[in-house]
Parts: C-alpha cells; structure tokens; sequence
C-alpha cells in the first residue's frame, strides 16, 4: 500500500524516553540536552569530534589542546606546544593541527603524542586556513589581512616525516579575507573579504576568478557542500546564501535570526546544515525544503565553536564564555529495531481477516504518532479514510482522546505542512470541522498561540481561493 511504501522511505523515529527528558526539537530532528562536566575553560576558540569514539578536542585560553574521552567524557590527554593559545583545530585521521596565536602550525601524532612538525605560514601571524584531503595530496588553504592567499601542499612520510611546499601565492588586493574555505570533490576556494565581496577561484587554474553577487553585509563563513556543488555563505545580517557553484549565481536565499552567522557545518550524508550565530543560538536548517528546523539558545554569547559527529547522533557547541553543551539528535535511535516491531504489529492485525474497529484504528494511531514523521502520518490517515470508511465516518478523530499533548502538537504543526497541497487542504479542513462538530475543542488548549494564527491564516487563504473559484465559475459560465 502506500502508506507501507511511504514508510521504508520517510521513517524518522522518536525515541521513547525523549517524552520524558523534553525535547529541544520535535520537527525532523529530535534534539536533546546531554549532561556534560566540562567547564574549566574561560573560553572555547574551537571544539572538534575526531575518531570513531566518542573523543572531543577544545582549544581555548591555554596553550594546549585537551582531549576529552568517553561516555562520561573525563579527562584523556593534552598536548602541549609552546606559550600562545590555540586558535583553531582539524583533523587528518590520526593527525591533530593546531594553530596558535603567533600564527604557528603545529602536527601532533594523536597515537603517539609526539610532535610531528611545525612551521609558519604566515610569516609569525595569525591567519584564517583551511585543509583539505585530495588525491594529489593534502592542500592547506591560507587567507591574511592583506588578502594574500598561499596554498601549502603537504606530504606525509610513513617515518612521521611531513614535506612541506607553498606551490601558490596570490594577492588579490581585495582587503582583509574574513573568511575561506575549500572543496571537497573540485578544486575550488572560496572566500570573502571585509569588503562584502565573495569570490570562487579554481586554484588549479589560476586564471578561473568569479567575484559572486556583492552582499549587504560582510559573509563570515563559507562553506562547501559534501560533493562541491553548492556554496553556503553565512552574511552578518542574518541571512544565508546558497550559490551554485558551477554557475556562480544565487539559487535560494534563508531568512533566520537579526544575528550574524558565524559558522555552520553540513550533516554527513543528509540535507540538514547546522549553523551558529552572534547571539549563542544553534539553528537546524533543512536545505532542500529552505526551513528552519529548530533555532536552539542555550548560550548568551558568541558561539563560534560547533562541530557534528560523523553518525550524525552528536552535536557540541563552545561558546566564547567558555561554555560547552553536548546535544544528542536521538531522531536515529533504536530505528530499526523500532521499524521491525511496527512492521509485525502491522502485518499481525492484516492477517487477522477481520474488519478495523476504531479501538484498533485508535491503537495503531497510537503506535503511529511516536515516528513523528508528518508525510507518514497523512498517508496512515488517508489510507485508513479509503480502505475503512466505516470506521472514520461517524467520527473521524476519536483517537484524539487518548493522545498527549505533545502528540497533539505534532498533528497540529503537522497540519501546516499538509496544507500546503490541494488533498492536504481538505485533510486538514476535514479534521478541523470535526473537532469543532464533536466538541473536542479541549485539544487547541494545548496548542501555541502561533500554531493557531498560522491555522487560522491558512484557513482565510483557502476561504478567498474558493470564493475566487466560484467566482470565475460563475464568469465562465455567463460568458
């Protein structure tokens, strides 16, 4: 059927014990607080997951980077180079670079501990980079105040050995580079300068230049998507641009916070981008459909440190007070497991051979609401409305009675988005005529006020587009 088609495809799990610890999200991702016990830094100037466990490295006020390990992440290592404190940090597999305030590159051997090398890109300041593993080599990207770029090429010897090689230097006179970054799959740069400028250059061809729409305000971050095709620019005014790459043009623009942003990383393998701003709030953003998923505050300051475990299960964020919060996107969890049982439950009562009664409907709805997916549960009740009528014609909601007010919530946000195509509008317009037929009014008390003016809004527009049909109708017709 398609409602069992639509559910191998669209399945996105709530877990179970998220009722009870309140979840920070409930729209596609489900995003909850972790207890963390990390807060003996005054500030935090970047923060990184790296390997397959659970291990975090901080750089901050000190002159070391620390590693935090495990469930309970307890202390487990800090390496140590020189006096001045660690700006930003990255990861080549087993490789930790930092980069100090002197503006000195330093490599670690995380197995190990020992310092592989060090050198000065930038002639002993500091400067804004970006790394990147390709076929040809490691390419680390350079951008200074006088919007010089250098390209270093870097060879790793199996005798923890590095060779290191400026292979380009260009000065584009374009002023201070406030932000870079490199691709993953072409061999492109990007980066943008003080004076509200973005350009693209193919660093292979030295002569391939686009200088992108100028923006209103300078862009802070700029980042690749994962197969290089898109370029993401946070813009101090609190927008987002998205441009296409190959075409250098603006294919969407995302309105968010009057809060510059100022980083933003793409989740592996899926169309959510994660992005921080000045005021310390975390906003989820799905790229495909252009919304803002969830905008999370639970830093006062600037938070320019974030980073995403490579499962997607783990979020951490460093703001420049030196707090840290662990989130866990719990979206994912036990979801096969979860799949499988309803899977059975469902085939179990197919096979029963006997007619739905709305206790059973009432059940399986029941089992249904805690997927949170809002498509699988139009095609639940659709299918249910076509294949037993009997059960939904008297009334067609009476399983609202035994939900929780959290799952009520969902069905009402959930509504917004069915509204958006003709056969949700009458889904929506048929659940809304019978809560107020049946008097089941009790559930708009557990619905935020902007739910209902949203409702109440769509509702006129669907009102003005009929009256705006029958009224061509009837021109048509005495034409």
């Amino acid at each position: 059927t398609k409602f069992l088609t639509k559910a191998s495809s669209n399945l996105l799990i709530l877990d179970w014990c998220i009722l009870k610890r309140n979840p920070l999200s409930e729209k596609e991702l489900i995003i909850t607080n972790y207890p963390i016990k990390i807060n003996n830094f005054e500030k935090i100037n970047d923060i990184k997951f790296f390997g397959y466990k659970l291990n975090i490295a901080i750089a901050s006020e000190l002159n070391s980077i620390r590693i935090f390990s495990g469930s309970d992440f307890k202390f487990n290592n800090e390496y140590i180079f020189g006096e001045s404190e660690f700006l930003k940090i990255e990861f080549l597999g087993p490789i930790l670079i930092g980069m100090n305030l002197k503006g000195q590159m330093v490599f670690w051997d995380t197995k190990s501990g020992d310092v592989l090398d060090w050198f000065f890109p930038n002639n002993g300041k500091p400067c804004l980079f970006s790394v990147e593993k390709k076929k040809k080599g490691v390419f680390f990207i350079f951008g200074n105040k006088a919007g010089v770029i250098k390209i270093w090429e870097l060879i790793f010897i199996e005798d923890k050995k590095i060779i290191k090689k400026n292979t380009i230097t260009k000065n584009f006179y374009a002023g201070q580079i406030i932000a870079i970054s490199i691709s993953t799959e072409a061999n492109y740069v990007a980066f943008s300068n003080i004076k509200k400028e973005i350009f693209l250059w193919n660093f292979f061809d030295k002569n391939e230049i686009k200088k992108l729409k100028k923006t209103k305000k300078c862009a802070w971050f700029l980042v690749f998507s994962p197969k290089s095709k898109i370029l993401v620019a946070g813009i101090a005014d609190g927008t987002i641009l998205i441009f296409n790459v190959n075409r250098g043009i603006i294919i969407k623009k995302l309105v968010g916070e009057n809060s510059p942003f100022l980083n933003c990383i793409f989740f592996k393998n899926s169309p959510f981008l994660l992005c921080t701003n000045g005021s310390g709030s975390l906003s989820f953003w799905n790229l495909q459909r252009g919304l803002c998923l969830n905008s999370i505050k639970n830093h006062r300051n600037k938070l320019w440190a974030c980073d995403v475990f490579k499962s997607n299960k783990w979020v951490v964020t460093g703001c420049t007070k030196g707090k840290i919060i662990l989130l866990k996107n719990c979206d994912r969890e036990n979801s096969d497991k979860k799949f499988i049982e309803f899977d059975n439950f469902f085939s179990l009562y197919s096979c029963l051979k006997e007619s739905f009664s709305r206790n059973k409907l009432t059940y399986l709805f029941e089992k249904l609401i805690f997927f949170r997916d809002p498509i699988l549960t139009k095609d639940f009740i659709f299918y249910f409305f076509e294949k037993y009528p009997k059960c939904t014609r008297k009334n067609p909601i009476k399983f609202f009675k035994n939900l929780d007010n959290f799952s009520i919530k969902f069905i009402f946000k959930a509504m917004l988005i069915w509204g958006q195509k003709n056969e949700g509008e009458i889904l929506v317009q048929k659940l809304l005529y019978s809560i107020i037929r049946f008097d089941y009014s009790f559930v708009f008390r557990v619905i935020n006020i902007k739910i209902l003016k949203l409702l109440h809004h769509k509702i006129n527009s669907w009102k003005k587009n009929f009256e705006i049909k029958i009224r061509n109708f009837y021109s048509d017709e005495i034409e």
